[in-house]
């Protein structure tokens, strides 16, 4: 049972007027006075600088210049990207500017399976069997791969890293490093594309909301103008995309990024070929743009599919092993499909509030994905867990994955149980429900809800208000859906005069 937390004291009524709705939101959301009118508007990622995000000033003149170079004298430029959304828009970002500018470019994303996780001296020797840079340029991975940077030094092939992931004490060897947590590797990418010419900052918004970014200071800048440019874009990808899923036309949402669009390009890299979204993302034309928007959503729904079975097979493993003085759900199964670890462990986080680790347990690797609550940090229990069991691993407080040798999974299993109830003991692990505050249904008309959309985009760090109304009555009840599984109800506040409200639809799905 989910315990409520009110953010405020007050009740909300009929004479609450539309500048104290909104006051009494922003208050919530810890936006100062001073900050309101950029929160409210905020500036154009065009308006930005690298200091913003507090980008080495150094570091990005450095990269600047070595690619100025390479463009000059024809040198072959290598983006090493990732196979997530936001890997994938950093490197279209890149790639599409570099390219304009005259550079001899290509990219590169891993394939989760055959490749695994970020920059890896397996995968460049098998690129430089045909295609062999002189300067590798990283998007959304690079900053932990230590060995792989020694091995570019080796090869003599110049390395620019760009990354938004936590850092270890030492750094990679590398040329330069342009790294910020503040903001999504997309918009890392972006700042640096930007030195060359107009680089999409619409893609760094998809990437920013996809990446489960805090919709907050920089991260809203590109998301509520991006939202905007992507509504708008001539991008004949996207437009595809859009009108498969009946998106169309119609104004776009961070909703729409997060839920819609984001998870049919990720699912090219979780169930077949993540190149096939690059491609989507890069098409020259709609005719191209329809064969891999198709060939996404047909591959969304296989990964649906594989989630599901997944879902069921970590529920049967975890009601066999689960060990109520262990706050951890550890699954691990050679019936996994690698790429849909990371969605079943959310899902089994969010079912149990616990933190999870499913490994899909491959041979000769097996990789895993983490999920966590608010209480754990996921990635730094991971790093003291780790006793040499750990080939590499990634991610930050929330989420993380990590690959092991097969042989290492149980002897890591009890070092993590160790590790997370020592790091969780005397907390209470219980999920929230927080309200704005509590409210009667004559709260409820149309100026209201037009204030509250000026909050938008809602996600992580900004979410969409709620309210608490109780002692309400049902008029009504219906059943809803093919297999009657969602309900309907008419609701009615008894204590509120009839003049001042009237009864109100709602619907709760999967509650029938």
């Amino acid at each position: 049972m989910s315990k409520i937390k009110l953010l405020s004291s007050v009740t909300l009524d009929q004479k609450t007027t539309s500048d104290d709705l909104l006051t009494l939101l922003l208050k919530n959301r810890k936006v100062k006075p001073a900050d309101q009118p950029s929160f409210l508007k905020p500036p154009h990622p065009k308006n930005l600088t690298p200091k913003d995000i507090k980008l080495s000033a150094t570091n990005l003149k450095k990269a600047v210049e070595r690619i100025k170079i390479a463009i000059k004298n024809k040198e072959k430029i290598l983006i090493y990207g990732d196979y997530d959304v936001d890997g994938l828009t950093a490197t279209t970002i890149i790639w599409e500017v570099l390219r304009e500018k005259g550079g001899q470019v290509k990219s590169f994303v891993p394939h989760r399976e055959k490749d695994g996780y970020g920059l890896n001296q397996k995968s460049l020797e098998r690129i430089f069997k045909s295609y062999k840079p002189d300067l590798l340029i990283t998007v959304d991975n690079g900053i932990v791969a230590h060995q792989a940077a020694s091995f570019l030094k080796k090869e003599k092939i110049d390395l620019i890293i760009t990354d938004h992931h936590l850092p270890e004490k030492k750094l990679p060897p590398a040329l330069s490093i342009i790294h910020s947590p503040l903001v999504c590797g997309a918009v890392v990418a972006w700042f640096l594309a930007r030195e060359f010419g107009s680089a999409d900052y619409g893609l760094a918004g998809l990437g920013t909301v996809a990446d489960c970014l805090p919709l907050i200071s920089i991260n809203r800048s590109f998301v509520y103008h991006g939202l905007d440019s992507l509504t708008h874009t001539k991008r004949p990808g996207l437009n595809a995309l859009k009108q498969i899923t009946s998106i169309g036309q119609k104004k776009l949402s961070a909703y729409d990024l997060g839920f819609i669009l984001g998870p049919r390009l990720n699912a090219a890299g979780r169930v077949g070929d993540p190149g096939n979204s690059l491609r989507l993302l890069a098409s020259p034309d709609i005719a191209t743009a329809g064969t891999y928007a198709r060939l996404l959503e047909k591959q969304n729904r296989e990964r649906q599919k594989e989630q599901t079975i997944g879902q069921t097979l970590a529920r049967s493993i975890y009601e066999k092993e689960k060990d109520p003085n262990i706050p951890l759900i550890f699954v691990s199964s050679p019936d996994f499909n690698p790429g849909t670890v990371g969605l079943i462990s959310g899902r089994l986080t969010q079912e149990h509030y616990l933190p999870s680790v499913v490994i899909s347990q491959t041979t000769p690797v097996s990789k895993a994905s983490c999920r966590s609550v608010a209480e754990l940090d996921i990635l730094k229990a991971l790093r003291q867990a780790n006793k040499g069991f750990l080939i590499d691993l990634g991610g930050h407080s929330a989420a993380a994955g990590f690959s092991i040798f097969p042989k290492n999974i149980k002897k890591f299993k009890k070092s993590l149980q160790v590790t997370v109830k020592k790091m969780v003991k005397g907390k209470k692990l219980e999920p929230q429900i927080k309200a704005d505050a509590s409210a009667k249904i004559s709260l409820i008309n149309l100026k209201n809800y037009q204030t509250i959309q000026k909050l938008q985009p809602f996600g992580i760090g900004n979410p969409e208000p709620s309210f608490y109304f109780e002692n309400l009555k049902v008029i009504d009840k219906q059943l809803l859906g093919r297999d009657k599984n969602h309900l309907k109800l008419l609701l009615d506040d008894p204590v509120t005069p009839k003049t001042e409200s009237i009864p109100l639809e709602s619907l709760s799905f999967w509650q029938a």
